[in-house]
């Protein structure tokens, strides 16, 4: 039992927490980028997939690297970097099953880990973000997959992607901050999370003081267009 957790900026770490014992939680070990970094550079998001892999978005870099976790009983855990994904300035990240979502550029890849050495690109879509947007703003903050689509929170929008063809993802539907919005309220700012509970999309702010989660019914919404 582990907790994986990311912190840092040039040098960035991956720390394992050991939770068998919740009581009194303890850092088992710490993996940090080898080499040089650029400047800014922080590792964003780390999910474990398959039985002794860490998949890993580092933000302000080219890449996504693929670790690996040798002897994974806690009081011998070491890491091994194993292979890595040519993208620029990777951020939010989500892995279901033997296949990763990535943001980079603002632009949604799916991933084929199966072979954690040799991970393949298998199609990618764009994230409608607003060109008044794009300049100087981190692309996903976080990426949430539900079934056959996948919610990526960015600034001041979540954007819905249809995932059931790997190959080819397609943007559906991109829910926006309103124009029309009461006094005092921001909107949705800059966007920190994003989940579903039934048939809502949840999503986080961390901009909106007064209003900080929002809920979006989607039976409502017909998945084509954007909503303002």
């Amino acid at each position: 039992k582990a907790i994986f957790l990311t912190s840092g900026i040039n040098p960035s770490n991956l720390s394992v927490i050991n939770v068998e014992n919740s009581s009194n939680p303890v850092h088992a070990i710490s993996w940090k980028k080898q080499g040089v970094g650029n400047a800014g550079e922080s590792l964003w998001e780390a999910h474990r997939f398959g039985v002794d892999s860490i998949i890993s978005t580092m933000t302000q870099s080219d890449r996504v690297d693929i670790i690996k976790l040798v002897n994974p009983p806690m009081a011998a855990m070491s890491f091994v970097e194993q292979s890595r994904i040519e993208l620029p300035s990777p951020s939010g990240l989500a892995v279901q099953g033997n296949l990763a979502y990535i943001e980079s550029k603002q632009k949604l890849y799916v991933v084929d880990l199966t072979n954690p050495a040799v991970p393949v690109i298998l199609g990618n879509t764009d994230l409608g973000m607003d060109q008044d947007l794009k300049q100087g703003r981190i692309g996903a903050t976080r990426i949430f997959v539900d079934g056959k689509y996948a919610y990526v929170a960015g600034f001041q929008q979540v954007s819905m992607v249809d995932i059931a063809d790997s190959a080819k993802p397609i943007l559906k539907r991109v829910f926006r901050e309103s124009s029309n919005v009461p006094e005092g309220d921001l909107g949705f700012g800059n966007v920190s999370a994003v989940s579903k509970y039934g048939d809502y999309l949840v999503v986080s702010s961390k901009d909106n003081i007064k209003y900080p989660i929002r809920f979006i019914y989607l039976p409502l919404f017909t998945c084509s267009g954007s909503e303002d």
